[in-house]
Parts: C-alpha cells; structure tokens; sequence
C-alpha cells in the first residue's frame, strides 16, 4: 500500500487539523473509503485532469454504504448505472488537511502520481 503526504501540496485553513483516509483508484474514477460512512466514488474527467461536477457546480459522488469495495462497487453499479471496474485498483492512505476540499486532494495526486 502506497502512503501520500499531500500536507505541502494543500492550504491549511484555520483550525485544520491532519487526517489519514484510504483511497482506492484506478483512473478514471477514485474511491473514498470512511469507516462510518462507507465507500463513496467520484470520476474524472477530460483526460483524467478535472473531477466530474453537478450542475450546481459541487463534486458529483456516487455513495455506497458498504465497506468492502468489491461490495460497494457492485451497489454503485446497481443503483447509479456506472460502469465501475472490479479489477486493478491501488490502494493508498493518504495524510492531509481535514477540512480539504475532494477536488483539491484528487488535483495534488495526480500532480505527486
């Protein structure tokens, strides 16, 4: 499992503190993984350098509520009509800000990847 610091790459807010999450990728999409919450996945776009957006301009997430990715990439099929890849996704933990933006950590790396 690979680790990144993405702390340098980010602006820290005020009372920002740092937190580890674990990601799942495997281009064009990437998966967040919270304990409480589940796996929830974003896309890519245009050459994998921009996260897909709803029209109202926020980051469009796909949620699953299952921990285990091969479950939630089956529920995130089922539900959402997306074509998710069950095969080939790197794993990594990932230490940044708690307050950072998705799109910003996505953008710092593919810029560190």
């Amino acid at each position: 499992m690979k680790t990144i610091d993405l702390t340098p790459e980010l602006e820290r807010k005020k009372g920002a503190t740092i937190q580890r999450t674990t990601l799942y990728m495997k281009l064009p999409y990437i998966a967040f993984y919270h304990h409480n919450m589940g796996i929830a996945f974003l896309r890519l776009i245009k050459k994998n350098t921009k996260v897909k957006l709803e029209k109202s301009g926020r980051v469009k997430w796909y949620h699953t509520i299952d921990g285990d990715l091969r479950h939630a990439i089956i529920y995130a099929r089922k539900i959402y009509g997306i074509k998710l890849p069950i095969k080939g996704w790197e794993k990594m933990k990932v230490r940044h800000y708690n307050i950072s933006e998705a799109e910003d950590m996505v953008l710092a790396i593919l810029k560190l990847t």
